[in-house]
């Protein structure tokens, strides 16, 4: 049977819908409808929710539920398998939901991957939580199509009605909201409560706020010193984002790029950390004999890297400023979460060929493992923080520290540690034979009128400083 043409799971007019008692067939019949699922969509899921005796359930003490289920990544689903086969496994996965729901609910289809069900006359609020863990056990199994198993991804955002005067508009948007937290926290489902409800408004904020920041001027960098050991010698810097936000003082990039990658505005923010970065470093050249013998380096975002025009933007910026390849250094963040592919090793091996050194940072955590280095060609190591925090406090992540300076030193590679706090720390990274280092033990991070007092005043040996 043609996807197109799947029957709409209603019945004809004049016959009163399996589980909806006094529901208008007409309602049922004449509302927009999916093409593909045959459910209803949208505007008729309002008008559902709308409906007089489901405001008569709820004034009787019977609760109204709504459950927003979204496949993740379905476009990826269409992009690698083919619309038809995407077709498909979406109604393949509303016929499992739809196999798991009571017969007092109604399943729609809110577009894309995103299913709706409504659960009503609950006596028991709990009863739609276990209709959600039921789903989401039954979408755990694998889809069998076309000679492809395929396992899904599913989030799941859960609203209960307030009382009999709430707007139906009001119920969605609790559902999509939670739906939203769940995606965000990695949960497969998020129960709705009302500090999620100003948490959403206080995002909206941000990112109105986040728009206007780089117009305004509000970002800042940091540059905290990077050492060589084994020369005790200033040897770098590396460039830290601040936005220096107007109400809630200095935050750091984890608090709000996520949210800038969302958004669509990571690439202006990357571009600005790239040319200021440069700038700052010719900057330094010319008030201080110090400054030729540093490089700066500047932390890169998933979608920065696999910017095609990425290479000639580099550059670009190393050029107005009179700089070279070799005094650019680019960092992969861990929580870039850049997934192998042919593509990226594509990108990071036109920067190397460019000159430009690449470090693979946070190295040990999350995607940082050691298939990361297959498709990762970087020059260097940046051994993660919490790694060591643990040196002389922990046997085994003591035993860490050391393996990853040996693999990095078969590879031909240079081992940079971060978050170096303690002389002991600092000892122990010299003994096992650590090139370079970095922490508030040898020096905090600087605004770009300190760095350049610093390298006027900079010796041999660095600072021994604790942190307060």
């Amino acid at each position: 049977m043609s996807l197109a043409k799947r029957p709409c799971p209603f019945p004809p007019p004049g016959v009163a819908a399996l589980g909806h008692p006094g529901i208008s067939s007409q309602i049922l019949t004449m509302g927009p409808r999916d093409s593909l699922t045959g459910y209803p969509e949208r505007p008729m899921l309002l008008d559902l929710l709308a409906r007089p005796n489901l405001r008569h359930q709820q004034r009787r003490g019977l609760r109204t539920a709504l459950l927003v289920l979204d496949l993740s990544r379905f476009r990826g689903v269409n992009d690698a398998l083919g619309h038809e086969l995407g077709d498909r496994l979406l109604v393949s996965l509303t016929e499992r939901v739809e196999a798991q729901l009571p017969t007092d609910s109604t399943l729609a289809r809110l577009g894309g991957g995103c299913l709706a069900v409504l659960l009503e006359g609950l006596l028991d609020s709990n009863r739609a939580s276990r209709v959600a863990n039921r789903i989401h056990t039954e979408l755990t199994k694998p889809f069998h199509l076309a000679g492809n198993e395929i396992f899904v991804n599913i989030s799941m955002g859960l609203a209960l009605n307030q009382g009999s005067e709430d707007r139906p508009e009001n119920l969605l948007r609790d559902a999509e909201t939670a739906l939203y937290h769940a995606k965000n926290s990695g949960s497969h489902l998020e129960i709705f409560r009302p500090s999620l409800r100003f948490e959403a408004v206080a995002r909206f904020q941000l990112e109105n706020e986040l728009r206007q920041a780089l117009e305004r001027r509000q970002f800042r960098l940091a540059f905290q010193p990077i050492f060589s050991l084994p020369q005790r010698r200033l040897v770098g810097f590396e460039a830290l984002l601040r936005w220096q936000h107007p109400r809630r003082g200095t935050l750091c990039p984890r608090e709000f790029l996520p949210i800038a990658i969302e958004m669509g505005l990571i690439s202006p923010i990357d571009q600005w950390v790239l040319t200021e970065a440069c700038r700052q470093l010719a900057s330094w050249r010319q008030q201080s004999s110090h400054g030729d013998q540093i490089w700066v380096s500047t932390n890169l975002t998933a979608p920065e890297i696999l910017d095609s025009t990425l290479p000639v933007r580099v550059e670009q910026a190393l050029g107005r400023q009179g700089l070279e390849a070799r005094d650019l250094k680019l960092e992969l963040t861990e929580w870039a979460r850049l997934e192998p592919s042919p593509q990226v090793k594509g990108a990071i091996r036109r920067l190397r060929e460019r000159g430009i050194g690449i470090l693979v940072d946070d190295f040990g955590t999350g995607y940082s493992c050691l298939s990361y280095l297959h498709y990762i060609p970087g020059e260097a190591l940046k051994i993660d923080r919490s790694f060591i925090a643990g040196l002389g406090v922990s046997k085994i992540q003591t035993q860490v520290v050391a393996s990853i300076v040996r693999l990095a030193q078969e590879l031909d590679m240079v081992v940079v540690a971060e978050g170096v706090e303690t002389v002991d720390q600092l000892q122990q990274l010299e003994a096992l034979g650590c090139h370079r280092a970095q922490g508030f033990l040898l020096g905090v991070p600087l605004s770009s009128e300190a760095v350049s007092d610093f390298l006027r005043g900079q010796t041999v040996t660095p600072p021994m400083q604790t942190r307060t």
